[in-house]
């Protein structure tokens, strides 16, 4: 299965609530969770609602861009993904360096997610 499929801005936008909605996932989860890091959860919330709001903005912004762009969204939502997000302490790392990876490619440094 390819998460990295073509894609318009709009239905990028339309991930925007699901996004969301995986945010209070996150939360709701966390509350009877120790192990939950909502921290990284939320950044990598934040990021992605940021490049599809400002990059899709952005007329030079390649179908490749906005199909990598989806994957990382798409990955983000996968609950079934190389780590138990929520069920894991590390469990956003690999998400993290997918996003990361996004926003090389988009050139946009000032969104790249740090390990602590």
């Amino acid at each position: 299965m390819s998460l990295c499929v073509e894609t318009s801005c709009d239905e990028l936008a339309d991930h925007i609530p699901r996004i969301e909605a995986y945010r209070a996932e996150i939360d709701k989860v966390a509350a009877t969770n120790a192990m939950t890091d909502t921290e990284t959860g939320h950044r990598i919330a934040d990021v992605l609602v940021e490049l599809v709001k400002t990059d899709c903005a952005e007329p030079a912004l390649t179908n490749e861009g906005r199909a990598l762009l989806r994957g990382a969204v798409e990955y983000y939502l996968l609950t079934g993904d190389t780590q138990d997000d929520m069920g894991e302490l590390l469990g956003f790392d690999d998400d993290v360096r997918v996003v990361n990876a996004v926003t090389d490619v988009l050139d946009r440094p000032d969104l790249r997610i740090d390990f602590d």
